[in-house]
């Protein structure tokens, strides 16, 4: 049980982190990202002082808008899973998870657990940027916690139960809620937490989803500043309903 807590814990520290300390990059992201929106709106003001098109026009854009959107749309395959990943609205920022596990490692709650950096960068497995919205973001972490055999609901709870004690004494975490959820058919536990804005530099919300699969425990975690976090967390929804087990 105690490899299970540790492995929960790392991927809220360097998630926390991945929010807070990394944001230069997704910022001129969301600058491109808004010229883009501005010149779309610009060319449909345009449009809409023209003729009106025939529906035959109009059925093909919106065929071909559908064809984009697909499009943009790619399987991200990691170890042992797969998530649909729209590359519009997501940004594959996992160059920048050795960075952040430097500075997670000093920070009180990873001193708190005795994390390093190599655990922390080992077990991270993925991390994307919201395109459009600053600091938000989603990494998955995975850990090898042994035979720890098929977790049913009695046992997700007793697991929620003991992260609830462990975060509740942690710095700079509040730890909010739990629940048992079904994602694309797999049992998880879903909790809900906050940091202290005083440790981490600002206050941000939480969700993370956690998964068992043989020897291994896979977790995902979105993570927002408090005014952004419904914003994007639709956005993330979709990626998370689209998790899969490939082995």
């Amino acid at each position: 049980m105690k490899k299970l807590l540790i492995a929960a814990m790392s991927v809220l520290i360097i998630t926390a982190f991945s929010a807070c300390g990394s944001s230069t990059s997704p910022e001129e992201t969301t600058a491109e990202t808004t010229a883009e929106a501005a010149a779309e709106i610009t060319e449909a003001e345009t449009s809409a002082e023209t003729e009106s098109e025939t529906t035959t026009e109009a059925e093909t854009t919106t065929e071909t808008e559908t064809e984009t959107e697909a499009a943009s749309t790619n399987v991200f395959r990691g170890n042992g899973y797969t998530l649909s990943i729209d590359s519009e609205t997501w940004m594959d920022a996992s160059e920048y998870i050795s960075l952040v596990a430097q500075w997670a490692e000093n920070t009180d709650s990873a001193q708190d657990i005795d994390l390093t950096a190599e655990d922390m960068e080992n077990a991270s497995d993925a991390m994307f940027y919201h395109t459009g919205i600053s600091g938000t973001n989603f990494n998955v972490v995975i850990t090898e916690v042994g035979n720890v055999g098929v977790l049913d609901k009695e046992m997700l709870e007793m697991l929620g139960e003991a992260v609830k004690t462990q975060y509740s004494n942690m710095t700079g975490f509040i730890f909010e809620s739990y629940e048992i959820v079904k994602v694309n058919g797999y049992d998880s536990l879903k909790i809900n937490m906050s940091t202290d804005a005083a440790v981490f530099g600002a206050e941000l919300k939480m969700t993370a989803y956690m998964f068992y699969n043989g020897t291994k425990q896979y977790v995902i975690t979105y993570t927002a500043g408090v005014e952004s976090y419904d914003s994007g967390f639709a956005d993330f929804e979709t990626v998370l309903n689209s998790f899969t087990f490939t082995e």
